[in-house]
């Protein structure tokens, strides 16, 4: 469940309407494919993607729109979603006249950008593509606050300069493009990996290493067993088995909470100013289950009967907010 009546100011203009999306038989709403929806909005519109147990299918977005779902997990953590279903089976490709455009509480997109300034925030994803055409630049792309799979950026694909990548968590990460830039930072990072001329910092690499290519600068990182000499000094240390970061390090990869950090961790306080390591420890932190910054209602409890005569009755309705 989604309360329409909250304004994302950072992302939509203040004239903006919020659109409606379920694909559910018998529920009332705006659309129900997101394609549609975002044919019919316009530019700085939100849509809203409710949950369902129907695939919504693949968006191509030429646009800049707000996209919001429930969120992810939500069984597993507390005070998410009064109702637990997630919006399932969609896909967004961001293309040009997308910029701007924003994506988050989806549950397994795979989220293709071949465009600039496109914010993939708290989503659930198998995968995240990064220009998949030849001999295009692109900038200002955001990757954060994500539970995904994998990361590409193939030698053969576009540029992309000044991309940040902060607060994921990551099972493989392959930023391998010809000239490929940006920000690294405050990630789990799973597997071996591929890096170019990014700052690498505050981040916790529990793959065997982590392949540096070209002009990484690595600063304030918990590596694997330090198969990988290039990042010795400058606040990085070396853990191996890799035990006693996480509170439940054996669900890692399936629950977001088992990435929350153990107590008497070696990552808390090892980062730059003396934040905590990995995807909790700085300002913007990740989010459990992909909350969107919007107030959700978790506990909705109605009388099943109204007294005889009576013409009001009393609801409880509990709702967090999840900045």
């Amino acid at each position: 469940m989604i309360i329409s009546l909250i304004l994302l100011a950072s992302f939509r203009l203040a004239t903006a309407k919020i659109w409606r999306v379920n694909n559910t038989s018998g529920i009332s709403a705006d659309y129900t494919t997101p394609q549609a929806a975002h044919d019919g909005a316009a530019s700085g519109d939100t849509i809203q993607i409710e949950g369902s147990l129907i695939s919504y299918g693949p968006v191509t977005c030429t646009k800049p729109l707000v996209w919001i779902g429930p969120g992810y997990f939500l069984a597993e953590n507390p005070q998410t979603q009064y109702s637990l279903l997630t919006a399932i089976g969609l896909s967004f490709t961001f293309n040009t006249g997308s910029s701007g455009s924003c994506v988050m509480g989806m549950n397994s997109p795979n989220i293709y950008i071949n465009e600039n300034n496109i914010k993939v925030l708290r989503n659930l994803s198998p995968g995240i593509y990064l220009g998949q055409t030849t001999g295009n630049t692109y900038s200002g792309d955001t990757i954060a606050q994500n539970f995904i799979c994998n990361i590409f950026n193939y030698p053969t694909y576009s540029t992309f300069s000044n991309l940040q990548i902060f607060d994921n968590s990551i099972l493989n990460l392959y930023l391998d493009g010809p000239t490929t830039n940006g920000d690294l930072y405050s990630n789990y990072i799973e597997n071996v990996s591929y890096v170019n001329n990014f700052l690498v910092e505050d981040n916790i690499i529990s793959g065997d290493t982590i392949n540096i290519r070209t002009n990484n600068t690595f600063l304030n990182n918990i590596l694997y067993n330090g198969t990988n000499t290039t990042a010795n000094g400058n606040g990085n240390f070396y853990v191996a088995p890799f035990t006693g970061i996480f509170t439940n390090y054996a669900n890692r990869t399936t629950i977001d909470a088992g990435l929350e950090l153990a107590a008497g961790s070696p990552a808390k306080g090892a980062g730059i100013g003396g934040i905590d390591l990995g995807i909790f420890g700085n300002g913007t932190p990740y989010m459990l289950s992909g909350m969107a910054p919007i107030p959700s209602i978790y506990t909705l409890t109605v009388p099943a009967t109204v007294a005889a005569g009576s013409n009001s009755m009393s609801v409880t309705v509990s709702i967090k907010s999840h900045n």
